[in-house]
Order: structure tokens, then sequence, then C-alpha cells
């Protein structure tokens, strides 16, 4: 274990944790540790549909995790742009067929893009998160593509851009596909545009 300025902003006073694995030469000694970017193997998988703490984090931008007055864990300070990413989360042969947050917003027009392996192309799902007057609300969004086996996935943070604290993110959990053909009704926010 060490630590280093790898992250985005970081230097000599903004370092993060490293981890690299290593095998004891035959004679007791340490052998020399190169740094990288990827660290150690995962040694399982996560499941996405048991629900999950947002402060399971492989690597962020610009967020972090703080204790609330209550003594419990949320994202908090998160602005547009910022990302979480979540690494090896086992779908399954079937997919995810939705995505639920549990937020807490003091106003409208913030979103949660939720992507697979790269915060490029198209999101598998968005989040609209509305307002929700001061008390921890759960959301839920379909998936619109394809998710099945392992991958990471990236929640993007979006509104608007003078906004320093979008809202707080506090759990999240997807639901499994079902061989069944049923219809399940969601709760759904649009606006205007």
């Amino acid at each position: 274990f060490y630590h280093n300025g790898m992250l985005p902003g970081g230097g000599t006073y903004h370092r993060s944790v490293a981890v690299e694995e290593f095998v004891w030469g035959e004679d007791g000694s340490i052998p020399y540790i190169p740094r990288t970017s990827e660290g150690v193997d995962p040694v399982d998988t996560l499941d996405p549909y048991a629900r999950q703490e947002a402060e399971t984090i492989a690597w962020s931008e610009g967020i972090r995790p703080i204790e609330r007055e209550d003594g419990a864990i949320s994202v908090q300070q998160i602005s547009s742009g910022d990302s979480i990413r979540v690494m090896n989360v086992d779908f399954g042969d079937t997919g995810a067929a939705t995505f639920t947050a549990r937020v807490l917003a003091s106003a409208a027009g913030s979103a949660i893009d939720v992507y697979l392996d790269g915060k490029d192309g198209s999101p598998i799902t968005t989040l609209n998160v509305p307002d929700t007057n001061g008390a921890w609300q759960e959301i839920t969004s379909g998936i619109m593509a394809d998710c099945a086996g392992v991958h990471d996935v990236y929640f993007v943070f979006r509104g608007a851009a003078d906004e320093q604290e979008l809202f707080e993110f506090d759990q999240w959990q997807f639901g499994q596909k079902s061989d069944a053909e049923t219809v399940e009704a969601i709760n759904v926010t649009t606006d205007k545009y």
C-alpha cells in the first residue's frame, strides 16, 4: 500500500491510496514494485442487484463521501461533470431492467447518467433527480441497453453548471430482468424539454 498524486487534481498535498501485489523474493526480500494505474486484480465481482452504498467507489472525480449529522455517510458536494466508477459489476446472463438511486435534492433539474465500461457513448439509463424537498427519496429509471455480463459502471452527474452541490447520493441498486413478460409501472418525471 502506498499513496500517490495520480487522481485528477492530485499532487504533493492531494494524494490517494494505491495498492500493488507482489511476491516475496526467495531470500525473503521485497522486490522492486512498479507503480501502476491499474492496481491489483479484483478478488470478486460486485452484485448490482443487492443494495449498494454510493460510497462504494473504485475511482471518482470531483465528489467525496461525507459523514452526515445523523452519522451516516453519503456522497455529497456533487457538481455537474463529477463521476464515480465502480469496477467488476456482474449483471449475470440476463442483465438489468431498472436502476434505482436513493437521493436527497433541494432543486429539480439534475440527473445521473449511467454508463458501462467508460464515460463515452450513450448511457444505459438516465435517472432524472427531482426536488425531493429535503427528504430522502428512491427514484427509478428503466435500462435502455443490454448490460449482461461483467462491466465497470460509471455514474456521471449532471445539472446546472453553476451549482456547487446538485444533490446527495446515498444508495443504488439495479433490478434484474426476468424471463417472464411483465410490465412494471415506474414513476417517471419529465421537463418541458
